[in-house]
């Protein structure tokens, strides 16, 4: 059991990245997916065909947009 925390340091793998590096990644990647636009579950195709599953898909995409302006 080491009580001494730098002791840790001597004894890390120097290619595995630190937890603030690990975080920074993190950060990154979490904010490149929230600014990803929504991909459509139902194809553009079968929308159109069948006119409620075109009012659900346009509710929801009015709704994104309207939650990504505030």
């Amino acid at each position: 059991m080491m009580l001494n925390p730098l002791a840790r340091l001597v004894h890390r793998a120097p290619a595995k990245p630190t937890l603030r590096e690990r975080l920074t990644t993190l950060k990154a990647t979490a904010s490149h997916a929230i600014r990803r636009k929504p991909v459509d579950a139902a194809p553009v195709a079968v929308a159109a065909a069948d006119p409620i599953l075109a009012a659900i898909s346009e509710t929801q995409r009015l709704a994104w947009a309207r939650i990504r302006r505030t």
